[in-house]
């Protein structure tokens, strides 16, 4: 059996380069459990072909101006070659709709993994050109196997796509045994730099509690932004501001956190939450996906700025900190095993092995 992981990030993340985002960990985590599983994997790199951790991955170069039509030909190559029996892409791209032609050739089955909330809300999508837009929508609506990370996501997909086999996938996650007694970060924040994640309200979080420890991690997405969060929390003694790191290196700083906060208006199911549950950390959120924080008491949803400032003493008092702490490790194996949700979506997909 062969499945196409389809991105060209999966890769850099495997050489330790950049700091890659939600959608590179996410895939790469899939190609591990379909190789663990027997699948020849397939994934695309824009640098050369190499194999790492059983991956065979592709050569695939984003050119300047005629990238448009480079990915139109050489995904209808590699998929016509190759002849996997799934494709798995995810999040919003001008792709979906070339892989929802030439996956019909082949007769493979391809899986749309949602990322953002915005994948599903027409005219939100995370996609600059308009024309690309339009060309994500057109693919979207031919495809018939959708994975929602939370319950808005399936109800937006059914609303403006049509009846389709959507099922319910959060974000899979091993279980980190990493766990340190040196808690020498209060509150933790880990993202982009992007005016949807308000980084402001953190930085301000920092100086009104100048009693606690605060720490910012993330890369330069915007990079006006990231600069003047960078000049603010340098006049903040109770701020670290560490900038882009290495995704060994964040999952690294995890284990130094009492508590993760999350300022983000829009997500699909952070995998910043994950980090922080695997290591057995509660959240501090604006968002929640679902309802699954307050029925599994993995931290505390807010809603305006106001609301998460006075929680900051309340969530890491010692008695609902250990209560937060034996909710998140009874819920969190079963809810994002890997090995669980590959069952899950093959079910979907009627294969078995």
């Amino acid at each position: 059996m062969k499945v196409f992981i389809w991105t060209t990030f999966v890769d850099k993340l495997y050489r330790n380069e950049g700091n890659p985002g939600g959608l590179a960990i996410q895939m790469s985590y899939w190609a591990h459990i379909f190789a663990q599983k027997g699948w020849k994997v397939y994934s695309l790199s824009e640098k050369k072909q190499k194999e790492y951790n059983n991956v065979s991955f592709l050569k695939f170069p984003n050119i300047r101006y005629i990238g448009i039509l480079i990915e139109f030909i050489m995904s209808f190559y590699y998929i016509v070659v190759k002849r996997p029996q799934v494709i798995i892409a995810r999040g919003a791209s001008r792709n979906t709709f070339y892989l929802s032609l030439w996956t019909r050739l082949v007769n493979a089955k391809l899986v749309f993994f949602g990322a953002s909330n915005s994948d599903f809300i027409i005219g939100e999508e995370l996609i600059n050109a308009e024309r690309d837009k339009r060309l994500y929508r057109k693919g979207i609506k031919r495809i018939n196997y959708v994975v929602a990370q939370n319950e808005q996501q399936k109800k937006l997909v059914l609303k403006n796509y049509g009846d389709k086999e959507c099922i319910i996938i959060p974000n899979i996650w091993p279980t980190n045994n990493n766990d340190t007694n040196d808690k020498d970060i209060d509150f933790l924040w880990v993202s982009n730099f992007r005016e949807l994640k308000h980084p402001d309200w953190f930085i301000k979080l920092a100086k009104d509690n100048p009693l606690y420890k605060f720490t910012m991690v993330g890369g330069r997405y915007d990079k006006g932004l990231y600069e003047a969060c960078e000049k603010e929390a340098a006049n903040i003694p109770n701020l670290k501001f560490l900038g882009g790191k290495p995704f060994n290196e964040v999952n690294e700083i995890f284990t130094h956190a009492r508590c993760f906060v999350c300022t983000s208006t829009m997500e699909g199911f952070p995998n910043t939450f994950l980090q922080a549950w695997s290591n057995n950390i509660p959240v501090l959120t604006t968002f929640a996906p679902s309802d699954i924080i307050q029925k599994h008491n993995l931290g505390t949803l807010v809603t305006e700025y106001e609301e998460m400032n006075e929680n900051i003493p309340q969530i890491i008092d010692s008695k609902n900190y250990n209560e937060k702490q034996k909710a998140i490790k009874k819920y969190f194996a079963d809810a994002h095993s890997p090995e669980n949700m590959y069952d899950k979506l093959m079910q979907m997909l009627d294969i078995r092995q």
